[in-house]
């Protein structure tokens, strides 16, 4: 039975076809990207986002923007690391 479950929860799990890469958020809410991505290796997104798979996606000016099914988190900054989206802090 537990084969059956595994299988219908990774059926749940989005699609980033858009995207260049794919993460997955640590139980203590930070993702693990290559270092040519931004300067650090771990970058902490939130607790609130454990277990579940986000999309980067390199943009023209050299930021990546993460993103959870079809919302924006913010965007990874080489030099910066995390950026959170500003509409979101509001």
């Amino acid at each position: 039975m537990p084969t059956r479950l595994r299988a219908y929860v990774e059926a749940l799990e989005p699609d980033y076809l858009l995207h260049d890469l794919t993460v997955r958020v640590t139980s203590s809410g930070s993702i693990w990207v290559p270092r040519e991505i931004v300067g650090k290796k771990c970058i902490y997104v939130g607790t609130a986002l454990a277990g579940h798979l986000l999309g980067l996606r390199e943009l023209d000016d050299g930021r990546w923007l993460v993103s959870f099914t079809n919302l924006q988190l913010g965007h990874l900054d080489p030099e910066l690391g995390f950026d959170p989206a500003a509409e979101l802090l509001a």
